[in-house]
């Protein structure tokens, strides 16, 4: 049941997918926290960063990882830190996913797995180029490629590309994060994910694509978010949708960023409602704009 869900979720069909992890949560209840079936059932409860239930998913897996902890079961223990990691990063909670994502990793290195190692340092590289930590962030990605590539693990190259488009983006390195983000679409296309936030490529190609002039993959690439988004579904992927619909629309812009920001509302991922913020401050900025660019630019920077 959490293995579909989480295959659903993933594919974009974001009820079903609901509709099965929430099953698959109440069966995680009755089962001992330190089995195998726990941790089976735990990793694919995973897909509730596509069903906009990233608060259950950092409960369920605080409690899963808080047992593990308590019966030194090192073995399981990174799985699900990576989980309390990944949760608290969309929430808000950075300062406990600093702590999570810490202990993920050096619990997977102390067991010797590779595969929540080589994910556990994806999470840590977002974490970090969002708190404008490059030089971490680079290593830590760095590191994640080496690791996944000699048994061939393809989600961390998957993941850990866009994050480092991201990462480029930020830094306002606009031609490096292009070619990253390229790549991560076409290596998350091969890989069928249909899901718009699990792996938040798209908002920031087009957000690279308009800075460096290309107005037309800007439009391309909302267009699809926005087919993506429709389907899922969720507030957060809605709210991505308009804010990219804002970015590159002519006159009338500010409505898209309005509903943009309504849905972040319902959504409750502050720093996405902050780059929001932030892009529709940039936009009402070159209208000339400037009462209303500086308003929702001071916003931004308070979250921020």
């Amino acid at each position: 049941m959490s293995i579909l869900g989480m295959g659903l979720a993933l594919r974009g069909r974001t009820d079903e997918g609901r509709n099965a992890l929430d099953d698959a949560g109440r069966l995680l209840s009755e089962v001992d926290p330190l089995t195998p079936a726990a941790q089976s059932i735990s990793l694919a409860l995973g897909g509730r960063l596509c069903t906009g239930q990233e608060a259950v998913l950092r409960d369920e897996s605080s409690r899963l990882a808080d047992a593990a902890r308590g019966a030194g079961a090192i073995g399981i223990f990174p799985y699900y830190q990576l989980l309390v990691a990944d949760s608290a990063y969309r929430t808000g909670d950075w300062d406990t996913a600093e702590e999570a994502i810490a202990e993920a990793v050096e619990g997977a290195e102390e067991s010797s797995q590779l595969g929540p190692l080589s994910i556990a340092l994806v999470i840590a590289a977002r974490l970090h180029a969002a708190r404008g930590d490059e030089q971490r962030a680079r290593a830590e990605l760095e590191r994640a490629f080496e690791v996944a590539t000699p048994p061939g693990y393809g989600s961390p190259l998957g993941w850990g590309t866009p994050v480092l488009g991201f990462l480029e983006l930020s830094l306002d390195r606009v031609a490096e994060a292009i070619t990253e983000l390229e790549q991560g679409e076409q290596l998350l296309d091969v890989a069928g994910l249909e899901d718009p936030v699990v792996v938040p490529w798209a908002p920031d190609l087009v957000e690279a694509y308009s800075r460096a002039g290309r107005a037309e993959d800007a439009r391309r690439v909302t267009s699809a978010l926005a087919r993506r988004s429709e389907r899922s579904g969720t507030p957060l992927a809605l709210a991505l949708a308009a804010r990219c619909e804002g970015i590159v629309a002519g006159d009338g812009f500010e409505e898209a960023f309005e509903r943009s920001l309504e849905l972040h509302e319902a959504a409750a991922l502050p720093f996405e409602r902050a780059r929001t913020l932030l892009a529709f401050g940039s936009r009402l900025h070159r209208a000339r704009q400037r009462g209303d660019a500086r308003d929702r630019l001071r916003a931004a920077l308070e979250t921020f």
